[in-house]
């Protein structure tokens, strides 16, 4: 018998199966995430991966962060010794999980699992239920679809007593018009460019001092990786030279990118201007006219802090306050925003009106 995540989680805790790491604390349980974890965990299989990520550093702030590295920087080991799957079980999968794939790739919705992870709704993964933190999912279908709880309606590790449904096209409605309404205010474009224009202007005002620090770091690498070309040269080659010859021709190649970067703009006097802003932000109609997933991901690149929605119940009416902030330079193209610029967000508070729904 096939089951889901949810499904297989449901069984684990009906049964009092302990969860793994957690022994028997109090209020453990099996969640979705649990489960899918465990299914896709590649080590299973004897499968151990390096050199995934790498750290670096971001020119703008001085801080450093995450970057996935490419796949054929990846470091695979196979340890049949460490294999808890047996092949034929994991052949079985690997099966499975193809034509899983090819059934949402080819869009076929006879099955519920071809449906997947794909997004359906513009604010899907970007709401949060005021009550516990947790994420409002699609919890039933019926009239084009309704939101709540996932702590309320799923198997989790927090539940929660919120089981307040709202018609997903009302959310959509109400927060499109709020979007709207900022986008079609000017004032938007001048505080985003005045802000901007501060960031730049303060970033820039150390740039002789930076730029004498990213000279100095090219001409110690430049260094370096010259004695990595000799040493191959002479036949003194090995992995590590290779590899360290690669590290420092890519942190070469950042440090002329960084160096050519500030002393262009280094000499820019106004670097935006709300026209120019208002240019380059994506229309919201666009945006509506994208795919379903890409026009998904291109809403929560505006709600990086998710919308929390609280309930309320007025004398018996129920509705929805969905407030938060909007960042809109999300809608900028990342490429005009190199120097990566935090923005101030414009915080919202709107009510949505409820629909009764059979859940």
């Amino acid at each position: 018998m096939q089951m889901g995540c949810h499904t297989i989680a449901k069984r684990l805790n009906s049964d009092s199966t302990t969860l793994p790491g957690r022994g028997k604390r109090a209020g453990a349980r099996w969640t979705e995430k649990t489960v899918w974890n465990i299914l896709y965990q590649e080590k299973y299989v004897g499968r151990w991966k390096y050199r995934q990520t790498k750290v670096v550093k971001n020119p703008a702030n001085d801080t450093l962060v995450q970057q996935d590295r490419p796949k054929n920087e990846h470091i695979i080991a196979e340890r049949e010794d460490l294999r808890i799957i047996p092949v034929e079980l994991e052949r079985r999968v690997n099966e499975r999980k193809l034509k899983i794939e090819q059934d949402r790739q080819g869009n076929k919705t006879a099955s519920f699992y071809s449906k997947g992870s794909v997004p359906k709704h513009l604010f899907v993964g970007s709401l949060k239920c005021a009550s516990c933190g947790g994420n409002l999912i699609v919890v039933t279908g019926n009239d084009g679809g309704y939101m709540g709880c996932f702590n309320a309606y799923r198997e989790s590790s927090s539940k929660c007593d919120n089981r307040q449904t709202i018609k997903m096209a009302y959310v959509e409605e109400g927060l499109l018009d709020e979007l709207k309404s900022h986008l079609n205010n000017p004032e938007i474009y001048k505080l985003i460019a005045k802000k901007y224009n501060e960031h730049m202007g303060g970033l820039f005002t150390d740039v002789p001092r930076k730029l004498e620090e990213i000279e100095s770091q090219i001409f110690e690498v430049e260094a370096k990786v010259k004695n990595y070309d000799r040493f191959i040269s002479e036949g003194h080659w090995s992995d590590i030279i290779a590899t360290n010859l690669k590290a420092g021709e890519e942190k070469l190649k950042t440090l002329r990118v960084e160096r050519d970067y500030l002393k262009a703009k280094s000499k820019d006097k106004v670097f935006i201007t709300p026209a120019a802003i208002q240019r380059r932000m994506s229309q919201l109609n666009d945006i509506l006219g994208m795919a379903m997933p890409d026009a998904n991901a291109k809403i929560r690149k505006l709600f990086p802090e998710k919308i929390t929605m609280a309930p309320v119940n007025d004398k018996g009416k129920k509705s929805y306050i969905a407030s938060g902030a909007i960042n809109f330079y999300g809608m900028v193209d990342e490429n005009e925003n190199q120097a990566g610029v935090s923005l101030p967000f414009i915080k919202f508070e709107r009510r949505i009106e409820r629909k009764v729904c059979p859940v």
